[in-house]
């Protein structure tokens, strides 16, 4: 059985999530009012495998709350955002200190979809209570593996350039015209740490980063905040400008086409055959077939989306950045990754960073 806390402050979330899995016969949900702190006594005697914070008010402190939690009683923490407009900048920052997962629900009768909220939190409670318990790095099922919510951050802020970076970019013959990034589950508290060291890069990037439940567009306005980069939501045709970092809309799938001419662009379709949108698979493999050279850089997730584009990128001799797999918090994609492309090389974030900064400023202009 899996214990669900909720925690939460007006309630009404509390009696919401209650009532989505009241027939779930294996998640067993108590629920916790927040009134200013936090009743670890209480959360110690219900051991929960999974506590869901709902950031509900603007008053609702969701990165202290979380930095308590992992202090005193380390579990996944999943964000249930209901703020008006989806605003991304507490659950973001309480992603940057720990929490493992993100769910948008716009609580509008025009808005709200209790089916799909209700197949979205059964599979994440399902998923992180398979993964174990954050603290102990135990798995109830063996399948993937969990590093600690603070171990994991800590760990990506780490290393200068190594000799093996050197010689990496050394290697490379031709001028990046493209950077392409792929992330999943724990990818949402990494990408600011990534983005935040990037310093004017004369090639473009292009994200694929999985989000259920949507906020890409919310991601990509909460990062223009954060970061100095050039951060845009994609659309169909856009081009792809050097130094611009540009974000794969919700549920489509992103490739990238040369237009008439010959300039690299964005073009936003639905391809169910690759699985998970947006897909970092069709991503990925579209970058092989039209960039000249292409640099791929995969982050945390799970399950085998970006396997295929990994051996692409190895069989054409294009490298392959990878989040090291005890620094990400879901290692599945990156561990895949590094078996299918044996030459790619396995970096913490800042580590990749860094790597990518210096492909920037040993670059030429492309032809």
């Amino acid at each position: 059985m899996i214990k669900l806390l909720i925690i939460d402050r007006p309630g009404y979330m509390r009696v919401f999530t209650h009532n989505l899995l009241k027939f779930e016969t294996d998640i067993q949900v108590s629920s916790l009012k927040a009134n200013g702190r936090i009743p670890l006594e209480e959360i110690s005697r219900l051991e929960p495998d999974v506590i869901a914070l709902g950031i509900d008010t603007p008053q609702m402190d969701g990165v202290r709350i979380t930095r308590e939690l992992l202090e005193m009683y380390p579990r996944p923490i999943l964000l249930i955002n209901s703020l008006p407009g989806n605003d991304m900048t507490d659950p973001m920052k309480a992603l940057e200190v720990g929490a493992v997962d993100y769910l948008a629900w716009p609580f509008s009768q025009k808005t709200m979809d209790a089916d799909g909220m209700h197949a979205e939190l059964a599979g994440k409670v399902r998923f992180w209570a398979e993964r174990g318990l954050p603290g102990s790095g135990e798995k109830k099922h063996g399948n993937g593996g969990l590093t600690h919510p603070q171990a994991y951050l800590a760990k990506n802020r780490s290393s200068h350039p190594s000799d093996s970076v050197i010689k990496a970019i050394d290697t490379i013959e031709e001028s990046v015209d493209l950077v392409v990034i792929g992330a999943e589950n724990g990818g949402l508290g990494i990408l600011p740490q990534l983005l935040r060291k990037l310093e004017g890069l004369p090639f473009p990037i292009v994200v694929a980063q999985k989000l259920t439940g949507g906020g890409i567009g919310n991601l990509v306005h909460y990062l223009r905040k954060q970061t100095h980069q050039s951060i845009r939501l994609g659309e169909p045709g856009m081009m792809l400008e050097p130094g611009t970092v540009t974000f794969i809309p919700d549920n489509l799938s992103g490739i990238v086409r040369r237009n008439i001419g010959g300039h690299l662009a964005l073009h936003i379709q639905y391809q169910p055959g690759f699985g998970p949108h947006p897909s970092v698979d069709a991503l990925f493999q579209s970058a092989v077939m039209e960039a000249c050279c292409p640099v791929g850089v995969m982050l945390s997730g799970s399950g085998s989306d970006g396997t295929h584009a990994a051996r692409s990128f190895h069989a054409n001799g294009f490298p392959l950045l990878v989040q090291t797999p005890t620094t990400s918090l879901v290692n599945d994609m990156p561990k895949a990754a590094l078996t299918a492309h044996p030459q790619a090389l396995s970096l913490p974030v800042e580590g990749i960073s860094h790597f990518i900064n210096l492909l920037g400023k040993s670059n030429h202009p492309a032809t």
